[in-house]
Parts: structure tokens; sequence; C-alpha cells
């Protein structure tokens, strides 16, 4: 199975983290430099930006499937990118986590993938799921029996478990006979793949890869058949390893374990309060049924974008999109009534557990569309993006009372009001109070004494170059595209998200800081050191 990684960093715009560790080679685009340089009206970009807007082709499918067609002329390669909006936001409490775990059953393979003969090995799946139940209900009857300490009942639980355990583990070797692991990834590789990998985020589930463009039918007929028929093979199996995934990513972790308390704490029941791989008790006992209701809700052709880029053959790629993944049937429109607001207050969390010392301060911002995002994505990038930003450069570099700082403005989701973010390390034997006031003041500064314009003009002309050099990689751009479409309902946001940050003026960035990081509405977490 490839990679899988849960998104803990936003997927938000060109300032954060998506462009930030780009490495691009070659000569910049044909304008651009000069433009960025001189400090000179940027028709140049503007126009780079336009022409490749202008290139890109927007499709849909009877059965609502969206596909955006970019056509790059670059490396026959083509970047493949499927969408479902579908994440950790859409679980219910008791189901926190089954988004990610269905990611992972997808990559499990279906009845025509994975397996040397379904028919035989369908009635060991079955079996499985029957004896799994039977397994669950005496590992919870075994757990209530040693909260209240009967002994006889103790007896008889661990007696069942031990039943249903040699059970399942008889079913489990029969039905590994007809098991081809991970076929897809030997398919693939079979076929020069790049990039086979998928992430959940709170918003949506991503699947993505990048093949020689005379394989694009491959990737049309393997990932179809994924959405279409995976059958979740090897669930409970799996449901060790994330287990095992979330002891090792959180409970492992103080600064993990202290981010998901910090979330709880400031959310609440809204949908980005829930820990995005599930809690330890609702991964211990997920059920199969949950993770194919998600799927059969979740997973349809109207709640999913397709993009492609690089050098390919639009008429050919759709016609080929047409044909596999036309009879993927519509599912019925879901209805997502918006949360209740998270109270803006002041909290104050402190986890004492042994690690290194780390420290967030955030306020409540708004979601990706509200026009104070972008303003506010600008002061993230003034305060702690570069060497240059004011709080490296004065609180790290002058007066050295960090050694980290960082601002992520998208966190922990974009379809909600999320965070403004920062997470920063102090230096050896500073106090966080030292650090916290320190960060403080510097964005009262901002507030009451603005910021140069010298400085605001350097991160515009950064992002529009930033933005240029990733329109050379197909993955970035299908990433984007299919991003944006799938948030929004028009990839064309993107592209306006470039006009409305050229026009951001001093004023707007300071009105901001004052409108949403106010003293009174500071959230704050720390994480203390055992003795």
């Amino acid at each position: 199975m490839p990679l899988t990684r849960i998104c803990q960093l936003p997927q938000a715009l060109f300032l954060t983290c998506l462009f930030a560790s780009a490495s691009l080679s070659g000569a910049p685009l044909p304008g651009l430099q000069a433009a960025l340089d001189t400090g000179t009206p940027s028709e140049a970009p503007q126009d780079l930006f336009k022409q490749i807007e202008n290139k890109i082709k927007l499709q849909k499918l009877s059965n609502g499937l969206e596909v955006i067609m970019l056509d790059q002329e670059l490396a026959p390669v083509s970047a493949l990118y499927i969408k479902i909006l579908a994440g950790g936001a859409d679980e219910t409490q008791r189901t926190a986590g089954i988004a990610h775990m269905l990611e992972h059953m997808l990559f499990k393979g279906t009845e025509k993938i994975g397996t040397r003969n379904y028919e035989a090995e369908k009635k060991y799946l079955e079996l499985i799921q029957i004896w799994s139940r039977d397994l669950d209900h005496w590992r919870m009857e075994l757990e209530k029996a040693r909260e209240a300490q009967d002994a006889s009942a103790i007896k008889e639980a661990e007696s069942k478990v031990n039943l249903w355990k040699f059970r399942l583990q008889l079913a489990m070797k029969e039905a590994a006979r007809f098991r081809i692991p991970e076929e897809d990834s030997l398919l693939y590789s079979k076929h020069g793949q790049r990039g086979y990998n998928a992430y959940t985020s709170r918003d949506l589930t991503n699947y993505q890869i990048q093949l020689p463009s005379n394989r694009i039918e491959v990737w049309a007929a393997i990932e179809s058949d994924r959405l279409k028929n995976s059958v979740f093979r090897e669930f409970y199996t799996e449901r060790d390893v994330v287990t095992e995934e979330r002891r090792m990513r959180v409970e492992n972790v103080a600064s993990s374990k202290l981010m998901e308390n910090f979330l709880i704490e400031i959310y609440g029941d809204h949908p980005y309060g829930k820990p995005l791989i599930g809690p330890m008790k609702s991964i211990e006992y997920f059920n199969k049924e949950d993770a194919v209701d998600f799927y059969k809700k979740y997973y349809s052709p109207n709640n999913a974008v397709i993009a492609v880029t690089g050098d390919f053959d639009p008429e050919f790629a759709m016609q080929v999109i047409e044909k596999h993944f036309g009879s993927w049937k519509s599912g019925p429109v879901i209805e997502r009534p918006d949360p209740e607001e998270p109270a803006r207050r002041k909290v104050s969390i402190e986890l004492k557990e042994k690690g290194s010392p780390v420290m967030y301060m955030a306020w409540f911002k708004p979601a990706l569309l509200h026009p104070d995002s972008l303003k506010l994505e600008v002061l993230g990038s003034i305060l702690a993006d570069g060497q240059e930003s004011i709080l490296v450069q004065k609180l790290i570099r002058e007066k050295k009372l960090a050694t980290s700082i960082r601002i992520y403005t998208g966190f922990p989701g974009e379809r909600f009001t999320n965070l403004f973010f920062i997470s920063a390390v102090p230096a050896p034997d500073v106090k966080y109070d030292t650090l916290e006031t320190a960060i403080l003041e510097e964005i009262e500064n901002v507030k009451h004494k603005g910021i140069s314009e010298k400085h605001l003009k350097k991160v515009q002309k950064k992002a529009l170059s930033d933005f240029a050099f990733g329109l050379r990689s197909p993955a970035k751009l299908a990433d984007l595209l299919s991003y944006y479409q799938i948030m929004t309902g028009d990839y064309r946001t993107l592209f306006r998200s470039y006009e409305q940050l050229e026009n951001i003026q001093v004023a707007e960035v300071q009105e901001a800081a004052r409108q949403y990081l106010k003293p009174e509405w500071i959230m704050k977490a720390r994480l203390i050191g055992e003795d």
C-alpha cells in the first residue's frame, strides 16, 4: 500500500505551505521575472495566469462528475487527481476517523483487483465481518467486567474473546489464500507511475497519481473500479494498522496530543473538533458497516471532481473518462447544514507530558471564500514567512527568544470557520510567557503602527512568483484546480484570488488584524514538561 498521510496542515492558498518548499528547475516564465524584479505593474504574470485559465476546460458528465482538464504541452506525463468532498468534518462523534479508515480501504482492492477468485473469497469476507462483530461484542463485555471487577464475568468474557479470535484467524487465513496484496500498486508500477498516494483532511479526501500520458486509460480503469466496487478487504486487519498509526503519531508524540486536545477544547462539537484519525476507542471498534455507509453516502460522482493536467490529448482523455466513470451511479444531493459558529473567547490549556517545548496561539478566522481570509493570509506571511518576516527577524534572529515560529491560516480546514494559528518553539531557558508577550507585542504593533508598503509588495510578488513557477508542475496544478473546484464550486476562484491579492492595501491588513486578533479572543496551548 502506498504511504498514506493525514493532512495535519491546511490545504491553503499559496501563502502557506503548498508552495513553500517548491523547488522547480528551469528558467522563469517569459516576461514574469522582469516584472517582479523591477516592481513594474504585473501585467506579465496576470497575462500568464489568464492564458493558463483560458486553456482550462471543465466538463460535466450526466452523472454529475466534474472533470477539469489542462493540456500544458510539457513532458508527456499526466497528473491525475480525484477529490471527494468528504472528510473528518462529515463524520459523527461515534464514527470519528472513519473517512481516513475508508481511504485505507480503497487501496485494498475490488472484485477484480486484489483477488485471485472473488467468488471463492467472498464467503470468507462475509464470515470475517460476522465473527468480527462477535469478537468486538465480547471485547466490550470484557472491558465492562474488568471495570466492575467481576471475576466471573471476566473469566467468561476472556474465554469468548479467545474463541472468536481463534475463529477469526482461521477465516482470515482462508481469505488470504485468494488475496493479491497491493495489486493496484504493482499494476501502476508496471506502467511507470509516480506519486501514487492519497490523503484525508477534515474537508475532503484526495487520490492522486502521475502516469505517462498514454496510460490514462489504465488509471481510469483502476480508479473507476476503486470508486464503484471496493470490497473493504482486510478491514479488521487494517484497523489494527490504524490503531498503531494513532499510537505512533498521537499517543507517543506530546505535541500532537497537545494539538488534539487544543482543537477539541476550542471547537467542541463543531465538525472540526473531532480528531482526524479518530480517538483510540473509536478506532479500536471501527465497524466495516460504518465505513461502507460512509462510502455509499459520499463516494458518488456528484460529490467528486477529477483534474487532469500535463501533456495529453484532452479529447481522448474525456472519451476514456466517459467510458469508465460514466456508469458510476449518482447519489442523492447531500444536505450540509452550516454548523453553529464556535464561540470566540479566551482559552488556555496545558499538557503535562514529556516532550520538547512548544506553544500554540490561535484566533478564529473566516472560511475560504470570505474576503478577510486572504487578508489574514497576507498578514501571516508578513509576520512569519521567511527570514525578513517580522517575527522571524525580531524574535528569532535578533532577540533569540524562539527557535521556530510558524503561522498557518487555513487550519484545521477551510470549509468552515478556521484558525489563524501560530506554532512557536521557545529558545532554551526562555519562558513561554516571555515569548507569548513578545509575539503579541509585534501583532499589536501591526495593528497600531501598520506595516511597510515595501514589505507588503514583497509578499505579493513572492506569492505571484511562487504560483507562476508552480504552474510548471502538473501535480500542483491538478491538486489546486480540483481543490478549488470542489471547495468553492468554481476552479476560477483560484485565479481570482491572485487578482484580489494584488489589490490588498496595508490598511486592509491592519484592519483585519484589529478585527480578528483581539486579545480577549486569544486561544493558547502549552506543553509543560514533566518534572
